[in-house]
């Protein structure tokens, strides 16, 4: 039962102690990989030019700190271990302690047998629990970029799987070898290591849990790194024993790990213990390859993993926690729950959605070099936009009310009135120079006293019941040409008028933004809605996208999006906004922007609605009308964090609508961040300006190496203030 108290075995590994070996050299010959300047910070300054991330909920790596919960296997592990002496480090900086009793240098532990000094010794220890659940989504993705210095500032490539492969192999015919880019993976991995520490791992414990693919061999190589350059206190699990891995890479990475005396276990027994004894526990069971749950021994170990994490050791991810698909973002139920991922090359699309993105923790991308960069570049058709993507197209100053766009909102009915409201105050705070609301008659009245006085309205013919009547078409007010959109459909009903005239509108309408109601009308046909006159922007729900898809609107209708949302553009040709976690951006060339940034304070009424009228301001003037959705969706996710920053998580459309012209003003006013109040923290600065992170060449490569690009930093700090 949870809180009793066992008897328990002591581990065959913590019985052991690591010697240093006397040579810095690969097992397979292979000479040890020079450092350059940009290749790792100092510790001080440890993923310090990430423009922060601090995690509300889970509060984990906060202002990058791990925040430990109660943890009372330690002091019983040390009690029966004995005390622990530091001894001088040898050449490579490995530590070597030195026990009060029985050391085995180099020695990889396999069984119970081969470690008999402590075997005998027993300690009451805590029953850890069942495995943690995975959670629910945090109110803001912990998501930040690490940019190489070859990487657009206006959007993140994405990558599936089978490009992030193609990737690694340009990078090998351009020149690179796949040791040199496991090498390169492994240093980042080490730093993201550091980062989950708080900033410092000397001393510290760490635990790798390794599988037999070039995952795996990555962390034999950040195991190296770590202690080496660090002077963290390591131990490699090999899950699966320690002759298998796969590659020749991997394989020696695993020899130079243990020639030089690195601590080694084979297996998965007392993976809790090691666990619960640990500061950091890093995930290199399985990578991008990999598809469902893991499965043998590498699914005994993520079950270990989870019943740390939930234990409160920080667990950092390689490449991406074991269980997550890199394609769609879906996550088995025992996938690992990282506060940490360090993604390599590239980003994978999946860990910015959902469930994927509860699974993933802070995120951190470390470069694979110029030739991966331009891989990804040149071949992603998935992408995530940044602040800067996301800032508004300044206008010219003689820009007039038409200049900035023309917004006809199609809305409203008896009951609904505030959805028409909703729409048209999220087009004029968005930015557009002129609004007008058709709406029935009835409610006019009604519709005009929630909007601003600069808003006009006009009656439409109605039914006797407040709806829409069929001859509401030929009563619509003139349609905006040039700079201008049409959006229809929030609170319109759903009506025999409410078809014809959403009908009307596809075919006359240059610039078409349908929603909610305006949808929902072509349940019966959604093939129809593939007949459109101009540009068509559809901003469904999931059950919404089931329906216009052509299947039921069960909640899992459309589960899988990331296909099927795409194919559903280029058929109707059509933008099309899919809402949720992580809200998908698909234009019918086949583009599609992942929304980074979001949570539960859009989860409110009337929120949407107002997406409806930033969408239609946004596409009013744009020249590429996809990126411009994209951009609103970014927009409006913003405000809803802001918004949701001042209320405590618990926002309102109406709060939205006073967060928008916050979050664009600082975006047009060239912040990275969305206003000022919402301020990123920036590297510590000392000699030199702020190019520096400490002033000399080797700083400014360094900052180069690793520059800094935000999504959400400033969407953290502010419920703490």
């Amino acid at each position: 039962m949870p809180g009793d108290h066992v008897q328990v075995g002591v581990p065959d590994l913590l019985a052991c102690d690591a010697a240093v070996g006397q040579e810095q050299v690969h097992a397979s010959g292979q000479p040890e990989l020079p450092l350059g300047d940009g290749d790792l910070l100092p510790e001080a300054e440890q993923f310090g030019a990430v423009l922060g991330i601090e995690v509300d909920e889970p509060d984990r790596v906060a202002s990058g700190h791990h925040e430990r919960v109660a943890r009372p296997h330690r002091q019983d592990v040390q009690e029966r271990h004995g005390s622990l002496r530091r001894r001088d480090e040898g050449p490579l900086g490995l530590p070597v302690e030195d026990r009060a009793e029985d050391a085995v240098p180099g020695h990889a532990c396999t069984s119970r047998s081969a470690c008999t000094p402590h075997s005998a010794r027993r300690a009451s220890v805590l029953q850890p629990p069942v495995p943690a659940p995975t959670g629910s989504l945090p109110p803001v993705r912990p998501v930040a970029v690490v940019e190489a210095p070859s990487m657009p500032s206006a959007a993140v490539p994405l990558l599936d799987a089978d490009q992030a492969r193609a990737g690694d192999e340009a990078a090998v015919a351009a020149g690179d070898t796949w040791a040199g880019l496991m090498e390169r993976a492994a240093g980042h991995l080490a730093r993201g290591v550091v980062a989950a520490a708080g900033g410092r791992i000397s001393g510290r414990r760490v635990v790798l849990l390794v599988g037999k693919g070039n995952n795996g061999g990555d962390g034999w190589a950040a195991a190296r790194r770590l202690a080496r350059e660090h002077g963290a206190h390591c131990t490699v699990v090999a899950v699966d024993g320690v002759d298998t891995p796969a590659s020749e890479e991997a394989a020696a990475n695993r020899a130079t790990w243990i020639e030089v005396g690195g601590r080694t276990v084979a297996g998965t027994d007392h993976l809790d213990d090691l666990l619960a004894d640990a500061d950091v526990a890093v995930d290199c069971l399985l990578g991008t390859g990999s598809s469902g749950a893991p499965r043998g021994a590498a699914g005994e170990a993520a079950e270990a993993l989870r019943r740390a994490h939930g234990l409160g050791t920080a667990v950092v991810a390689c490449d991406l926690p074991s269980g997550v698909s890199a394609d769609d973002g879906s996550a088995a139920p025992t996938a690992v729950v990282a506060d940490v991922t360090v993604t390599f090359g590239a980003v994978k699309r999946g860990l910015l959605l959902h469930p994927a993105a509860v699974h993933t923790g802070r995120l951190l991308l470390g470069s694979l070099g110029p030739t991966y960069d331009r891989h990804a570049r040149m071949t992603a058709r998935w992408s995530a936009l940044t602040p800067q993507g996301a800032a508004p197209v300044p206008l010219s100053a003689a820009a007039d009310k038409r200049a900035r766009g023309a917004v006809l909102a199609v809305a409203g009915a008896a009951g609904t009135t505030g959805a028409a409201a909703l729409a048209a105050e999220g087009a004029l705070r968005s930015g557009a120079g002129l609004v007008t609301v058709a709406t029935p008659e009835r409610v006019r009245g009604e519709v005009a006293a929630r909007v601003d006085a600069g808003v006009m309205v006009r009656g439409l013919p109605e039914t006797v019941d407040g709806g829409v009547h069929d001859d509401a078409v030929h009563a619509l007010p003139p349609l905006p040409t040039g700079a201008g959109a049409v959006l229809a459909g929030p609170g319109l009903g759903t009506g025999a008028g409410v078809a014809a005239l959403v009908a009307a509108l596809r075919h006359r309408a240059s610039r078409l933004v349908l929603d909610a109601d305006a949808l929902n009308v072509h349940r019966d046909e959604p093939g129809s809605l593939a007949d459109h006159l101009g540009a068509l922007v559809l901003t469904p729900h999931e059950r919404e996208l089931a329906r216009i898809g052509g299947g039921s609107d069960g909640p899992d209708a459309f589960a899988n999006r990331v296909e099927r949302v795409p194919e559903l553009a280029e058929r109707l040709r059509a933008t099309i906004v899919a809402k949720g976690p992580g809200t998908l951006v698909a234009a019918p060339d086949g583009r599609v922007w992942v929304t980074p940034i979001g949570g539960p304070e859009l989860g409110s009424g009337g929120t949407g609605d107002v997406l409806t009228g930033v969408i239609a301001t946004a596409i009013a003037a744009a020249d590429d009308l996809p990126l411009a959705v994209a951009r609103a969706v970014w927009w409006h996710a913003a405000a809803g964090l802001r918004a949701g920053r001042d209320r405590a998580g618990r926002a309102t459309a109406t709060d939205l609508l006073t967060a928008l012209p916050q979050v664009l003003g600082g975006l047009r006013r060239g912040s990275e961040d969305g206003g000022p109040e919402l301020s990123a923290r920036r590297p510590a600065v000392s000699g030199g300006g702020p190019a520096t992170l400490g002033g000399g060449p080797a700083a400014v490569q360094r900052a180069a190496a690793w520059g800094a690009m935000p999504w959400e930093g400033w969407a953290r700090r502010e419920g703490k203030r």
